[in-house]
């Protein structure tokens, strides 16, 4: 399975690897871990979420103070000027991911299991439909969005990889969804 720092490259593949590692480093460097990044390179922003190291070992501790994103902030910062990687003008948001998080790389899902996620998923149709007098199939995917409870993360141990969720729906049966059936999750805090 792909780390966040390798997920984080193939969304950006602009930004070099060598860069992103010293980035991780020295963020990892104040006691915490990236959770994503975003680089906006039209605005010239850089946006670093960040988490405690401890939620990468599945803690219930996730709380990030802003003095921690303001001591990564300051950690980085020296970094990026020196940096040619980026503009010189580039302007640095650090801050948590918050309490509704997107999980949008396969390392989130382990780390949410016993949370309550919202899901937009798709189930695979198989449909006929008339075009040109002649009969096709068509497959279509019916999106629908859920609060659930996530269960379990099941894996392809052969190919090393997130497979589908087990999650309990708002009527307490249980359900697997194969991941790639999933359009967006994020967590769901309910006030």
């Amino acid at each position: 399975m792909k780390t966040i720092l390798e997920e984080i490259q193939q969304k950006n593949p602009f930004l070099k690897a060598q860069f992103l590692r010293e980035l991780f480093s020295l963020v990892e460097g104040q006691s915490v871990t990236v959770y994503d990044l975003e680089y906006n390179p039209t605005q010239k922003i850089l946006r670093v979420f960040i988490c405690p190291l401890e939620f990468a070992e599945q803690s219930k501790n996730e709380g990030i103070t802003l003095e921690k994103c303001i001591v990564v902030d300051k950690a980085l910062s020296p970094f990026l000027e020196n940096s040619s990687e980026l503009p010189s003008e580039v302007v640095l948001e650090v801050s948590s991911p918050g309490l509704e998080r997107e999980l949008k790389y396969p390392l989130h899902w382990p780390r949410s299991v016993n949370r309550k996620i919202k899901i937009k998923y798709g189930t695979g149709k198989l449909e006929r439909e008339n075009l040109e007098n002649k009969l096709e199939n068509k497959k279509e995917k019916k999106w629908q969005q859920a609060v659930v409870s996530l269960q379990e993360v099941l894996y392809d141990e052969n190919k090393n990889e997130i497979v589908s969720i087990q999650v309990l729906n708002e009527k307490g049966i249980q359900e697997n969804i194969p991941l790639e059936n999933i359009k967006k999750a994020k967590w769901h805090f309910e006030f």
